[in-house]
């Protein structure tokens, strides 16, 4: 939507204009640090701010291959080294650098990477903080409401892979969102440490079940694989009771 309207703002401008402003408002709809809304909208206009100065200046070095050569080695510098001032999301800097390669490659007009630069920010933003604000506590919670459905379904005997492999994913989903943003962990790193530990009951019970069906060993394994299925349940009711508690 964000980039819909980036073209129909600039549908009737000559050139590529419509085209510039389509990506400066995709590119900018990521360029966002992670933590917290604030940080993520200071990444945002700093970015911004960034390409209403680099792109006109690439757009009048258009044609000027001495010059073009060395703003691009000092725009590629410049961006490599602002990463180390991110906390994680630093790649979305490349798309910066993308965005003034173009401005010196296509045909120079200054105030039109000023415009669609100045427009696509306006757009992004609007869109990222206002229209679809992030929400990471509501996509973890999304993640830890996958867990306990696929948990729910290994727990009551379905063996599925795919059940396993959804509750490692939520779980990484889960590590990640907490990881990039910190500010959330005091009040859900806990359920985060109790997922890792239930994902790793529900290996060791299916691992164990598929085993035991198989008859993949001796007789004797036999009851090792019925212990390990007692102690991962055991262990499952255990988790749930403190998830509940730390909910």
């Amino acid at each position: 939507m964000a980039v819909g309207v980036a073209v129909a703002s600039f549908w009737n401008s000559a050139g590529v204009a419509a085209l510039i402003a389509a990506m400066s408002a995709a590119f900018l709809m990521q360029a966002t640090d992670t933590g917290t809304v604030t940080r993520q909208k200071l990444s945002m206009t700093a970015t911004a701010a960034a390409l209403m100065v680099m792109t006109p200046l690439g757009s009048v070095l258009h044609g000027h291959r001495i010059g073009q050569a060395i703003l691009l080695v000092a725009w590629a510098a410049a961006v490599f080294y602002a990463r180390r001032f991110l906390k994680g999301n630093g790649a979305f800097t490349l798309f910066a650098f993308t965005l003034v390669l173009l401005a010196t490659a296509l045909p120079g007009n200054p105030l039109m990477q000023v415009l669609t630069s100045g427009a696509g920010f306006a757009i992004a933003y609007v869109f990222r903080f206002h229209v679809w604000p992030p929400d990471e506590v509501l996509a973890l919670r999304d993640a830890v409401r996958v867990f306990r459905a696929h948990a729910r379904l290994v727990m009551d005997g379905d063996d599925s892979r795919r059940h396993v492999e959804a509750i490692r994913a939520s779980v990484a989903f889960a590590h990640n969102l907490l990881t990039e943003h910190p500010e959330i962990e005091p009040s859900y790193g806990r359920i985060v440490h109790l997922l890792y530990e239930a994902l790793q009951s529900l290996r060791m019970l299916r691992e164990a079940r598929v085993r035991s069906a198989a008859g993949d060993g001796s007789i004797a394994c036999e009851p090792v694989h019925e212990s390990i299925q007692e102690l991962a349940l055991c262990r499952l009711a255990e988790i749930s009771r403190a998830f509940e508690a730390a909910r």
